[in-house]
């Protein structure tokens, strides 16, 4: 499932469609992804029988899109699959950035008390900082150089592998996507010089 698909229809509908369905593939849904509902239903079908726990066939879960921001539920949506799953761990195309800022990091950037929760000891000049909780896609990559991000582009500012600025996430995938569309045109062009040398 992705954006052209039905938005009144729930990813939910596909296990109850396809019991023997492994990977649940509903990206590029922004409108209409939602975990919390996504969560009620499954719970609600394993409530009143619909579904019984370690019974799906389900390995993985594909739910990204580009605005994907913050998403509170993550863990509940997790530990849900994973209780309906005959797999132990169901693999899922997001998760939490995790990464905590130091200080210095801090009056280096702006920041927002939504960003990452700060605490204050009235008693000291320490700042505590917890964990940044943006969803980062588990396959996001520079489009520059194809190096593997391990935190959000708000944490990481800078490509670890190339040293360029990075883009926000929907731009990061229309830089890869107009790259790859210039290197099959390039392929294109040189297959067709190759053959035309054949003829000449």
């Amino acid at each position: 499932m992705d954006n052209v698909d039905d938005p009144d229809l729930s990813p939910i509908i596909m296990i109850i469609k396809f019991p023997n369905i492994q990977v649940l593939s509903a990206k590029n849904r922004k409108e209409n992804t939602n975990l919390e509902v996504d969560i009620k239903l499954l719970q609600e079908m394993l409530k009143h029988g619909g579904v019984k726990p370690k019974s799906l066939p389900i390995r993985s879960i594909n739910v990204y899109h580009h605005y994907m921001d913050y998403e509170p539920y993550i863990s509940t949506y997790q530990d849900t699959w994973n209780r309906l799953s005959i797999h132990s761990q169901v693999e899922m195309d997001i998760r939490q950035c995790g990464y905590s800022l130091t200080l210095m990091q801090l009056n280096n950037m702006s920041i927002s008390s939504t960003d990452h929760n700060i605490n204050h000891d009235d008693n000291s000049t320490d700042v505590t900082v917890d964990e940044c909780h943006r969803i980062i896609s588990t396959n996001a990559q520079c489009w520059c150089c194809g190096y593997h991000f391990d935190k959000c582009w708000k944490c990481e500012s800078l490509c670890m592998g190339c040293n360029s600025k990075r883009l926000t996430p929907s731009a990061n995938d229309i830089q890869i996507k107009i790259k790859s569309q210039r290197h099959k045109t390039h392929t294109h062009l040189i297959a067709d010089e190759e053959d035309f040398s054949v003829f000449e």
